[in-house]
């Protein structure tokens, strides 16, 4: 049963906020597809969505990653929304019922714990920092300017499996991602399902508390209201534009895994095709751009992180793809390089969405053994 949009709620609030702020749309109607229940919400501007529900956390069963997986394998969606209630992390800045909308999320579970030289604890995150779907970031950025809700608030969001309600570990959260603007436990979930399965993905939740050990105060009150607003602004997104949902999702997935070629030159000449590509993005906006080297306090950074993410990433998986697909047309000489590609394919989308020290660098011998000219 194909859907374009699927949402994902956690609490019985956050459900039953989605129902009824999508009611007013059209009545839910509860499905069960390949042992989970889902909530068809109908056509929204064109779109066909399903709600459902998850555990709490990212990883437990029934959790948000096997939660989202499942759901991504019944109903093929174009993309994944998570709609809830977060924490908030500054009192003075903030105020509850505030949007937050990641641009990035931070995990915060994955640490190395060692030693300063004054003998204090150090830790150090060592998981992703992902990015949520450009396309889809632009889609409620765009929304925004008619918008006339809660305050809407864009940037990273921390992740984790604690409930956290501890003024003093909240701060130390914070010390992880100073530009953090707030909290969950669902997200890395989120990524990891809709990442495996090309699948565009975003968290919308709104602030309930501030995780300061006052999370019991009017506990009720807050979290409907958080919730009531994040799933009114993401009603308010889909309603603002009509989207064609099948043709992106045809897109975001044609990743060249259903291409077979008769031939190696025909191989050949589709990946160089995505290199040059490649190629001319880095040389335009890349780092070492005459545009960049010209002026190294300009925001051109900014323009290639976007085009990283939204194009040579993609790119990059493309020609992963295609080439395994294909692997029996691949001489025997060109396989190392390949493989190297790959190395460098995997590494430098980990590093893209979280920056390494080292990666592994293009193997210039792949673009050779494939004769791309320049």
């Amino acid at each position: 049963m194909s859907t374009d949009v699927l949402l994902v709620a956690v609490t019985s609030v956050e459900t039953k906020a989605i129902l009824e702020a999508f009611g007013d749309a059209v009545p839910a109607n509860p499905l069960s597809i390949d042992g989970r229940v889902y909530f068809d919400l109908g056509p929204i501007n064109g779109a066909r969505l399903k709600l459902t529900r998850c555990e709490m956390g990212a990883g437990g069963l029934g959790a948000s990653q096997q939660a989202v997986a499942k759901g991504i394998a019944a109903l093929s969606p174009a993309a994944v929304i998570m709609v809830g209630i977060a924490f908030g992390v500054n009192e003075e800045k903030q105020s509850i019922g505030d949007i937050l909308v990641t641009e990035q999320l931070r995990p915060y579970e994955l640490q190395r714990v060692g030693t300063e030289a004054d003998g204090s604890v150090k830790f150090i995150l060592r998981d992703d920092k992902p990015h949520a779907s450009p396309w889809l970031l632009n889609l409620l950025k765009s929304s925004e300017v008619t918008w006339d809700g809660a305050a809407l608030r864009f940037g990273t969001v921390l992740t984790g499996s604690k409930l956290v309600d501890s003024l003093d570990f909240r701060e130390q959260l914070r010390g992880f991602e100073l530009e953090a603007i707030g909290g969950e436990m669902e997200g890395a979930g989120l990524y990891v399902a809709c990442h495996a399965e090309k699948v565009d993905w975003i968290l919308v939740k709104a602030i309930c508390d501030f995780a300061d050990g006052q999370k019991a105060k009017d506990k009720a009150t807050r979290q409907a209201l958080a919730a009531k607003n994040a799933a009114e602004f993401v009603l308010h997104v889909l309603q603002f534009v009509k989207v064609d949902w099948a043709s992106h999702k045809t897109r975001v997935r044609g990743t060249g895994s259903s291409a077979v070629f008769e031939t190696f030159d025909d191989l050949s000449g589709a990946v160089c095709t995505l290199l040059m590509e490649n190629r001319l993005l880095f040389d335009a906006l890349g780092p070492n751009s005459d545009a960049a080297t010209a002026d190294p306090s300009s925001n051109l950074h900014q323009l290639w992180e976007l085009r990283r993410l939204d194009r040579i990433v993609p790119n990059n998986r493309k020609i992963v793809d295609m080439v395994a697909k294909n692997i029996s047309l691949v001489p025997q000489r060109a396989l190392s390089a390949f493989h190297k590609f790959k190395l460098h394919a995997e590494a430098y989308e980990r590093h893209v969405n979280s920056p390494l020290d080292q990666y592994p660098r293009f193997p210039t011998e792949f673009a050779e053994e494939l004769k791309c000219r320049d």
